[in-house]
């Protein structure tokens, strides 16, 4: 069982290293550090770029950081509520920042100016539907899904500092 252990621990680190490596490569594309800024359609900002990159970093950073032995991963997966406290500060960090960027691009898609193009398909019992979704109607559709999905996100933010900050705490006192 302890090689098994050593095994997934390694491979963690491993694909933690490549989700991280590969969301440095777009942080670093999106900020022009290439010699030459991506051109982003439709006027999507900067930031947009480097936060879905940094989505990638942040996550691999928090694969990575629960696979160290010093986080006292638990067989779920989670750290053990006796991990030290900067691997659990660190791990909630890297947390909230994965889903306060997905609340700041979803936010931003919902709300942000300009015109948005969305396109999808659906499958529902075998019939298979694709388009393009455009014109006035669909773009308020692909806002609405997008605002509640900020929502969804941004109430997961709360949930997660709320939880986080109460561990550390108890943490503290023990």
């Amino acid at each position: 069982m302890a090689d098994e252990t050593v095994s997934s621990s390694k491979s963690n680190i491993f694909w933690g290293l490549f989700a991280a490596a590969m969301g440095a490569f777009i942080v670093a594309g999106a900020s022009g550090l290439f010699g030459h800024q991506l051109h982003t359609t439709d006027g999507t900002p900067q930031w947009v770029g480097i936060f879905a990159g940094a989505i990638f970093l942040a996550g691999g950073l928090a694969v990575m950081l629960q696979s160290l032995p010093a986080a006292k991963p638990m067989p779920d997966g989670s750290l053990s509520p006796d991990a030290p406290r900067w691997v659990q500060g660190a791990s909630l960090a890297l947390a909230l920042f994965i889903v306060g960027s997905f609340a700041a691009i979803f936010l931003w898609i919902a709300f942000g100016p300009g015109e948005r193009h969305f396109s999808g398909g659906a499958s529902f019992g075998g019939i298979h539907a694709t388009g393009d979704f455009s014109g006035h109607a669909n773009e308020m559709i692909g806002r609405v899904m997008f605002g509640a999905g900020a929502v969804l996100a941004c109430v997961m933010f709360i949930a997660f500092l709320i939880s986080g900050a109460r561990r550390l705490m108890r943490h503290d006192k023990v």
